[in-house]
């Protein structure tokens, strides 16, 4: 049986981990807003406008939600 300072340390470790993973899936949800958001733009502004390229940031964007 474990004690209870170990069993601390592994739902700390454990929540450590969940916090993080939630935070990714909010960083790539901002990231697609910002993406929907250039879109709706391009209709209004030329292409050297922009010095994002969209299919970078929704590949960022996967990257993060598969980790």
């Amino acid at each position: 049986m474990t004690d209870s300072t170990e069993t601390q340390e592994i739902l700390n470790a454990f929540n450590g981990y969940h916090e993080l993973v939630n935070r990714r899936i909010k960083i790539a949800a901002v990231l697609r807003e910002l993406v929907n958001q250039l879109k709706c733009q391009s209709f209004h502004h030329t292409e050297e406008y922009y010095q994002l390229d969209a299919e970078d940031i929704l590949r960022i964007a996967d990257e993060l939600e598969s980790k």
